[in-house]
């Protein structure tokens, strides 16, 4: 069964800021969504910022 559709108007300046591509415009839409409804807690911020720090780690020492 496929998604629903969601229509909204939006002021054109904020229009300008969303992706050109209709499949990334959508995606950009329902993360922005899911981060209104469904906000991060601290515990995840920091294991995303661990996540981050790791991958920054393996790629110096790459590059070393």
């Amino acid at each position: 069964m496929p998604n629903p559709r969601l229509s909204l108007r939006i002021p054109p300046d904020l229009m300008e800021r969303l992706p050109q591509n209709e499949k990334e415009r959508s995606q950009f839409v329902i993360d922005a969504l899911l981060h209104k409804l469904e906000p991060a807690t601290p515990e995840d911020e920091l294991a995303q910022v661990k996540r981050r720090l790791e991958v920054l780690e393996r790629r110096l020492e790459i590059k070393v």
